[in-house]
């Protein structure tokens, strides 16, 4: 993985599935992604000034783009290489970009505004890993992968200076001194060297400098110190001698597991390096201290479903974990922390929380229960069928309901325990709660709406089924915070708002805005607007209160979404979708 951080040390760049994600170093809540790429980002590199980003993917587009314009208008898209773009560096004038990767070509050195090569390239048998542009003189760019080589390029036109054959291993990165006197690579072998950047001559060699594969190795913003990042799960600093000589002056230990392996490395300010693990935890490093200043952790796949959590929300993702996102103090936005303890080792498919507690289906056919506290998995139960959709319920406070295909099951949160169930001919597809008596509702495939009451001791029981039929299979359901509005959305893209006591419509055939299966509703904290989204990539905000119920206004994400739930304070939603993106969509636009 490649991080990357800007000429000021304030934002770092690194590609998450299709998008490129930028933070502050100071706040990570603040922060954007950028969303144009089609195939999934594999590398993210600020220009000099810090004006613009090129991000390639693994299909080989390089874009390079505006990091302050708020629309990131494209400045130039490339075909860089035949294959994955590993890794970009900027010359020092922001005119050149010397890109290396996968395909025929590997390596390639051209300009940004029109893509002229500068220059024949030698060759690289196997995968181009990473890519350095020397900010000193003489300038020039280093290129090194899995041929083992490091070959280094005088700048205009590109000409080979070196090539390098020392290492053993593979050669994962290459970086150079800020005053353009040394070269760095690391390596597969364990090995760290340093060069002379001109001629690529080793000065030293740290042979033994991890335990494991060495995967980055980046210099101080003075390039008085060094830090590497390992597979051995820990990040050493180096100082750095005036004739290249490393001395060890500080090792962090981040982990014991596999998913503790140390990969992407940046160190954007004096006093912080930031690490990535395997797990994609991002770690805030002090260059002086033993353990680290803060650990960001998040979902660590596409998020799957999103439900609300007092002020907070939870998210389940791809990768079988929930994260709850929350504002921390002093923090401008929000932050996601992964649940702790025995997650799920499958898709998580739904999703339900309250301010305190929160539960998570999932393609292993169980429920997880978790506290909001820490967050922190704490018990399971086993269903029996896939978990199409979960809902706790308020006025039975231990109580969870989960809908399958087969059945309609509910559980004890506490214990685990099967507290009752019903059959599901009718094939249960949405599920949500009351907010004022023991009741909850349950869509199902047929496009049937149904209210289940809820006994004390959590014995469900079917009290009655809306007359009318959705156009289509229910794909998702919401109780307004009074309790006597039902939203319903169904796979034709349609909305409607029944009578939650009567099960009679109160809004049909009149929202059908969207143009495609309605996953998500919610409303808003007075009841008077609900929101809505879709597979058709919008969110759609409709007046429940006037005679004839309007669209407010829509606003286009960039993948389908999974999830929507409201601020606390009714100002916005937040919007999950499948890109892994959870968004914040301002309600009043």
């Amino acid at each position: 993985m490649r991080v990357h951080s800007s000429p000021d040390g304030k934002l770092i760049a690194y590609g998450a599935g299709q998008v490129v994600v930028v933070r502050s170093v100071e706040d990570f809540s603040v922060g954007f992604v950028y969303e144009e790429h089609l195939a999934n980002v594999l590398c993210a590199s600020f220009s000099p000034d810090g004006e613009f980003i090129a991000s390639g993917d693994v299909k080989g587009e390089v874009r390079v783009w505006a990091v302050n314009d708020l629309a990131h208008t494209a400045r130039k898209v490339l075909m860089g290489l035949p294959g994955g773009v590993e890794d970009i560096a900027w010359d020092s004038s922001g005119s050149l970009l010397a890109m290396t990767g996968q395909g025929t070509d590997k390596a390639r050195i051209c300009t940004v505004d029109s893509g002229t090569d500068m220059g024949t390239m030698k060759p690289m048998s196997k995968t181009g890993l990473a890519v350095a542009a020397s900010a000193g003189a003489p300038s020039g760019f280093a290129f090194a992968g899995e041929d083992k080589q490091v070959l280094v390029y005088t700048e205009k036109p590109a000409k080979l200076a070196a090539a390098c054959t020392e290492h053993t291993g593979f050669v994962n990165a290459v970086a150079f001194s800020p005053d353009g006197k040394f070269l760095v690579t690391a390596s597969a072998d364990k090995a760290v060297m340093v060069r002379d950047a001109a001629t690529g001559a080793v000065l030293f060699k740290a042979a033994a400098a991890h335990k494991g594969s060495v995967y980055n190795a980046v210099f101080s913003p003075d390039g008085a110190s060094l830090a590497t990042s390992s597979a051995d799960k820990t990040v050493k600093v180096w100082t750095v001698g005036a004739d290249g000589a490393l001395t060890q002056a500080n090792v962090v230990t981040l982990g014991k597991a596999i998913p503790d392996m140390q990969n992407g490395l940046v160190w954007p300010t004096a006093d912080t390096i930031i690490s990535v693990s395997l797990s994609g935890a991002i770690n805030v490093i002090d260059p002086t201290a033993a353990d680290p200043k803060a650990v960001v952790t998040g979902p660590a796949g596409a998020v799957t479903s999103l439900a609300a959590a007092g002020a907070s929300f939870v998210t389940g993702d791809a990768a079988g974990d929930a994260s709850l996102w929350s504002r921390g103090e002093g923090r401008e936005g929000f932050v996601a922390v992964r649940a702790t303890g025995a997650a799920h080792g499958k898709r998580v498919s739904c999703v339900a929380a309250s301010a305190d507690r929160f539960v998570t289906g999932a393609y292993d056919d169980t429920l997880r229960f978790g506290s909001v506290a820490g967050p922190e998995f704490s018990g399971s139960a086993t269903v029996g069928a896939l978990p199409r959709a979960v809902t706790l319920v308020p006025a039975c406070p231990e109580v969870a309901v989960v809908a399958t295909s087969k059945f309609v099951k509910s559980f004890s949160t506490a214990s685990g325990a099967e507290l009752g169930v019903i059959p599901a001919p009718w094939e249960g597809r949405a599920v949500a709660a009351s907010p004022t008596e023991a009741v909850i509702f349950v869509g199902g495939e047929d496009g049937s709406v149904h209210r289940v009451s809820v006994s004390s001791a959590g014995a469900i029981e079917t009290s009655s089924t809306a007359a009318d039929k959705m156009r289509a299979a229910v794909a998702s359901l919401a109780v307004s915070p009074d309790g006597k509005h039902l939203a319903v959305g169904d796979a034709a893209r349609e909305v409607q708002v029944l009578d939650a006591a009567s099960l009679e419509p109160i809004v049909k055939s009149k929202w059908t805005a969207h143009t495609s299966r309605v996953v998500a509703l919610a409303f808003s904290p007075s009841g008077d607007v609900l929101a809505s989204s879709g597979v058709d990539r919008h969110v759609f905000f409709w007046s429940v209160t006037e005679n004839h119920p309007i669209k407010r206004c829509n606003v286009a994400i960039a993948a389908p979404a999974t999830g929507l739930v409201w601020e606390a304070d009714g100002s916005a939603v937040w919007v999950s979708a499948s890109n892994g993106v959870v968004t914040r969509v301002d309600a009043a636009v």
